[in-house]
Formats: structure tokens, sequence, C-alpha cells
């Protein structure tokens, strides 16, 4: 209800350039009062000399402008709102956490089309029947002799508890032709009539039709008591479900989520990336069916568009998704699962810098139901957060069905080298290899870096050949013959002759996965071999069209990139291999031990998943490094400890609140005038109030044409950042030139 005091209705502008400032009070259009609005509604409204679209965020009673000179709105787009009251708090919330506009996480939760800005409903022709049921059971006796086809589309309507039934669907499930409908519709026996198609994403298994129950071992049902007593009791909390790999998280998921549906609430399930997960989703989509929407950036305009809005109008409860998933319409939300939690691809990459786990908290709190993050390697902040007793902590730590965990162990690389083996395998790996396919199983090597060779180096002048418009060497890509970069994707033919120089010295340097599967062909040719990485999966279902034929045996040996690491469940896969360990390690970033550890632990969880014992070798020219014996004993605990110590020396998070300022401009002398007025600022100001680093240059200093500088501001909590942040920001717009980009990201995923 509107309170009788409110005289004006504040709108949000869909006019990006505006950001945080884009809020403007208007009146009701004429004939209409305010309480004919609704917050969350879509409305057109003037705007300058234009007309633009807006949202209804709230309503004022006062304004700090004459009111002959507020505007009227135009209409109402969407009587119904787009968004329900406590997901507008959610979105208002978040982009007061994430220092972000509002607008543009309002367009973020939106797919493209549903606020009236050009999205439209497919339209089909549908059939209903004339008849009540009594008369149409008496119908298909009468002449299911002498014209059976008829009896058949009769049947469908019998059998279905839906009103309306498409054409297509009923010539398909009668099993005729489409003149035997347009027949039945002659004599007055169906009705013709248009229905809404819902465009939806193929996921299904063939044969499994029958419902599974899941039988919970006693870890399992002792993390689903836990979280079903916030269930039943209404209570708003953080689970953090820390289960090795194979200890049967998805169990617990699904009787959780099958817990909330029978409440009649909804249910929110993360995952990565929901292109490499196929089977969890072809899993829930067996046993709930239509109740299942899929959310996700590989989906085309119109599947997101019918998706959202099966989702909106109630036909579905349970949605699947990726990070933007979270924002999903759902009317009456029960639980948020986050799988994988630690996984980088949560957290937006561009404006807005939001992070789902930080939405899924912060939208659980305001519907006051559970959140459980599930992990084998939780991110260093929730462990942290849980071992502080601000999430509850859940452990599985033994793999569902007694199977056992694999074996580890580190091969040093060094003494590999010294034994002439310069090869990118080790000799115990190629033993290893020939046994396991000898044995009828199946292997998996992993390299986190694509292509043939990292780079391609002139030997005569030392140049390494880059990418004209990034500070990165180009990638060689033997199969295409061309040079690649993995940034911006300008790409050329591989030279003959050194293009600083002219010599024809020029090496290729460095492995990827294109090299490795090349020599796993040449070293095992009877043996099946497939890649995946982003360059074997550009179609769509070609993903899932690879891992259907590991499943199936298809495949002996599958090389891959960080898509082979995650929620894969082949029970054949007994052996896998970690390649190029210390390139992961080594990266410029304080995270890149974390992920290391976590990648490392996840491809290791590929090996023994069936009822053989595992093997997991990981090559490593650095075995000592606090990361790898964690991966060797397993034991989450030392590695947390070690690295928890490093981010104290150095106030990394969890121990701060990290903000980072990135400068971008195509001459470096822009961004040197902006970040030395910032820092000069920063020094008069803050000097003793917060610490920060820089500005200096990114890691990747030229991205696209742009040379890149930032800023690392380390705020000791919330509280601290909340205050000063809005002023630093303030100073940027007041001293910025149009012709830099700056973008500040709050809890920031990469240093880069």
């Amino acid at each position: 209800m509107i309170e009788l005091n409110k005289n004006y209705i504040d709108i949000i502008v869909d006019v990006p350039h505006l950001g945080d400032r884009g809020t403007f009070s208007y009146l009701p259009e004429e004939g209409k009062t305010v309480g004919d609005y609704k917050p969350g509604q879509s409305v057109r409204v003037p705007f300058g000399r234009k007309n633009v679209n807006g949202y209804i965020v709230g309503f004022s009673s006062e304004i700090d402008i004459d009111e002959n000179k507020v505007k009227k709105i135009n209409k109402i787009i969407n009587p119904r709102p787009l968004f329900s009251n406590e997901l507008l708090e959610t979105l208002r919330l978040l982009a007061d956490y994430y220092s972000t506009s509002f607008l543009s996480l309002l367009k973020t939760a939106l797919p493209a089309g549903v606020d009236g800005s050009g999205g439209s409903q497919k339209i089909v022709i549908g059939y209903k029947v004339s008849l009540n049921e009594d008369d149409l059971i008496a119908k298909i006796d009468e002449i299911k002799s002498r014209a059976p086809a008829q009896s058949r589309i009769l049947q469908v309507f019998l059998n279905s508890d839906i009103e309306v039934i498409e054409a297509t669907d009923l010539i398909e499930i009668a099993s005729t032709s489409r003149n035997v409908l347009y027949s039945l519709e002659e004599k007055g026996l169906v009705e013709r009539t248009e229905v809404i198609n819902r465009r939806r994403p193929d996921y299904k298994i063939a044969g499994r039709d029958e419902k599974i129950d899941f039988e919970l071992n006693l870890e399992q049902e002792q993390a689903f008591r836990e979280v079903s007593k916030s269930l039943d009791g209404n209570l708003n909390k953080v689970f953090l479900l820390h289960g090795v790999t194979g200890s049967g998280k998805t169990a617990v998921y699904f009787k959780l989520i099958e817990k909330v549906i029978k409440n009649g609430q909804g249910a929110i399930m993360l995952v990565p990336e929901i292109s490499l997960t196929p089977y969890m989703v072809d899993f829930f989509y067996s046993y709930f069916g239509k109740k299942v929407a899929v959310l996700h950036s590989r989906l085309s305009g119109g599947e997101r568009y019918d998706e959202w809005q099966r989702i909106y109008h109630g036909e579905a409860e349970i949605v699947i998704g990726a990070r933007s998933a979270i924002f999903a319409p759902l009317n009456n939300p029960g639980i948020i699962i986050i799988d994988e939690e630690h996984e980088n691809s949560y957290k937006q990459g561009s404006n807005p810098y939001y992070h789902a786990r930080g939405a899924a908290v912060i939208r659980a709190k305001e519907n006051g139901i559970p959140v459980v993050l599930g992990s084998a390697t939780p991110s260093l902040e929730s462990y942290y957060f849980a071992m502080e007793e601000q999430y509850q902590y859940l452990t599985l730590k033994e793999r569902a069905g007694d199977g056992a965990m694999p074996d580890i162990d580190l091969i040093d690389m060094r003494a590999e080298i010294e034994a002439g083996n310069y090869g990118l395998l080790s000799d115990k790996l190629v033993e290893s290899i020939k046994e396991r396919l000898a044995n009828n199983e199946q292997v998996m090597l992993f390299l986190n870096r694509r292509g043939y060779a990292s780079f391609i180096l002139c030997q005569e002048c030392g140049e390494a050949i880059k990418c004209p418009s990034c500070d990165i060497t180009l990638t060689y890509h033997k199969g295409i013959n061309k040079l690649q970069c993995h940034y911006c994707d300008y790409h050329v033919h591989v030279p003959k002759k050194c293009p600083a120089c002219s010599s024809d010295l020029l090496q290729d340097f460095g492995s990827g996965t294109e090299r490795l599967e090349t020599v796993i062909n040449n070293k095992f040719p009877e043996a099946a071999v497939a890649r995946m990485d982003v360059d074997t999966t550009g179609k769509k279902n070609s993903h899932k069209e690879i891992l259907n034929k590991v499943d199936n045996g298809e495949i002996d040996i599958l090389v891959g990139t960080q898509m082979i690491a995650k929620g894969h469940d082949f029970h054949n896969i007994t052996l896998v291999g970690v390649l190029g360990t210390d390139l992961m390690l080594n990266l410029p970033d304080f995270r890149s031990s974390e992920r290391t550890f976590q990648l490392i632990t996840q491809v290791s969880g590929r090996a023994g998943r069936g009822e053989k014992k595992g093997q997991v070798y990981v090559q490593t020219y650095n075995p000592s490094h606090y990361a790898l014996q964690a991966v060797l004993s397993s034991d989450w605990d030392v590695f947390y400890e070690e690295e928890l110590e490093i981010r104290s020396k150095l106030f990394y998070p969890p121990f701060s609140r990290l903000v980072r300022i990135l400068f971008k401009a195509e001459t470096e002398g822009l961004i040197m005038n902006l970040v030395r007025k910032l820092k000069e600022f920063l020094e008069d100001k803050y000097d003793k109030e917060f610490y920060y680093l820089g500005p200096v240059e990114a890691a990747i200093s030229k991205l696209r044409g742009k040379y890149r500088w930032h800023i690392l501001c380390f705020f000791p909590g919330i509280k601290e950042r909340r205050k000063y942040l809005p002023e630093i920001k303030g100073k940027i717009y007041e001293i910025i030139s149009n012709k830099v980009d700056v973008s500040v990201d709050v809890d920031p995923i990469s240093m880069l």
C-alpha cells in the first residue's frame, strides 16, 4: 500500500551515462493517482527531449525542485512489476555494497525485451477439445475403428491436463498428419486457437524416466538435517558445505530442493558454468521436469526470454543457472544453493562488478531463507567466515558409496631433466598411461593453457611476437597455422621471418593443450584421444558431445584445460595427470596459490570415482611449495593456515576489504595526469585512514589497445569502505577526462 502522503513517483531512467544520478521524481499520468503505481513496474517517461524507459523504485512526499517542473509519466509498460519488493531491495543493497549503479543491476537482472524494449513471445497454433470428458470418451470409442488417427488425437486431450495443446505436439504424439487435425476441426470436435510457445533449451537423459531416490549416508544426512532446521524455522543462515570431490554434495542439494518444493516454495541453484556441467542439469530435468528453468549465457535470446517468463509466471519453481540467475524472478524462494562457490566465474568481470555469492547472501537475508555454499575447495574468504562462525560449517569427508580418494604423487621435473628427459611428459606418467590403457581404463590430462605453443621467439634478436593491441605474446595454434591473442582475439598467419629483424630463426616455446594432444597421439597411436578447450567447444553442445563420448568409453585419453576439472563424474577414469603447474603458481596475483590448490584438487577428484582406485600425478619444478604439499596430503587445513598467515602479514582479504581502481586509456600520458592528481588527493586526505598501493602499471600493462594502471585500496572493514569510497569516486569524476576509462571493482577477483 502507498502511504496517502506520497505525491511523487521515484523512477530510475534508462540513461546509462547518468549512473547513480539517474533517479528522478515524476507525477502520475493523466487520470491516475500515485496509488495506481507499484515498485518494480517499468514505465515510459519524458526525459529531456526524448521519451525513455524507466523503473519505479519508490515514492516521495517531497522534492527539492519546483513542482511545476515535474513531468508526468507517459504510460505503464508492465502493469505487473518486473521486480518483487524483495528483489528490488536486494538489487539496491547490492548496488550500495559494490558501489555500482542501481540501473546497471536492474538491467543485468532482466533478459532483453521483457521491459518492453523489443522482446517478443512466440505465438503458435494450438487446439482445444470441444467436448466434455464423458462425451470425449464416447467419441473416441465411436471412431477408433473407422478413424484411428482422429481417435488418437482425441486420446491425447483425454490423457493431458493441459487445456490448449500445440498443433505440432498433437501431431507428433498422435503420430499422424495435420490433415487429420483439420478434419477434426471441420467436424467441430476441436477448436483452433493461439498459444504461447515457450522456447526451452534441450536437456534430457535418454531412457531415464523413473524417479530416483537418493539414500543419503550418515554425513550427507547430517548436513541435510542441519540445513533443514533453517528451512523448518524459516531462518536466514549461511552454510558452507565442504565436501571432498565425489562426496555427494549434489545428493544433499537434491534432497533440500525436493523438501523446499514440497513446502510450496522455489529454489535457486547456481553452477559456475552450466554448459560444462550438463549431467547435473540433465538429472534435475529428469526428476523435476517442467518445474526446472535454466538461465545462462549460451541460451538463445528467445530461450532466455521464455525461461525468464516461465519463472516470472510461476510455471517453473526451480532455477538452475550461472551467475545472473541469482536475480531470477522466483515468486517464493525457499533456498539458494551455490555449487563450487569458490569459482571465479561467479564474479562479474565488467560493470556492474558484483559477485553472485554476495548477491545470494543478500537476497537470502531479504527473504529470510538459508544459503548453502558448496565446494570441495572453498574460497579462503568463505572458509575464514566459517571458522569465525559467521557461516555454519558442514563437512563431507568421505566419498559417497564407499569410494576411495585417489593416491596423489608429485613428480619433480628437475629430476626428469637430469635423467635426460626434456619432454612434456615424465617417464612415470607415460608408463602409468600405458598400464591404464592396457587395463581398458581411461586417462585425463590437464594443462591449463590453450594452443600449441605459448609464444614464438626469434633466436637471432630475442624478440617474441606480441599482440599489437595487448602486452601479451601471441599463442601459436598449429592446426590453423595462426598466432592468436587470447584476450582481444587478434590473429595473424605465422610469419616466415621475424617482424623485428627479418631473421628466419623463429622457434616456438612453451606448451598448450594442442601440443599435448599431438604428443599423446604420437606416443599412443592406438588410443582414442580428444581435446576439450575453448578451441574445440565453439559449437553449441560440442562440449556435451565430448563428455558423452568419454562417458560411453569412446575416448581413452581426454586432454583439456580447466573445462575438464570440475563437475564431471566418469567412473572409468583412473589416472589424472596435471601439467604446467608452475605456470599457475607463478601468476602475479595474490590468489595464485589458492587457485592452484583449488584447481589441482578439483581435477584430481576426477580420478577413481568408480570401483577402481584412482592415481594422480602432478608434474612440477617446485614440489616443496606449500600449496602442492597440501594437495599431496589432501589437507585443506594445512594450506589454509599457511595462506592465511601470508594474507594477514600483507593485509590482503579476508583481513581487509579490497577495492581495485583501474584506469585505461589509449596513451599513458592521459592516465599519468589523472593518477598523479588522485594520488595527491589520497595522500592529503587519507594517509592515515586506510592502506593503498599505487598507482602502478597493471600486470597486463596494455589490453585491447589501451594502457592500464591501477590503485589498490585496502580498507579495514565495510564501514570504512562505505565512508571513504564515495569520496574517492567523487574525486575521480571531478578530475577524469572523457578519454580515460575508470572502473571501481569492489572485492576484485583478478589482479592481472
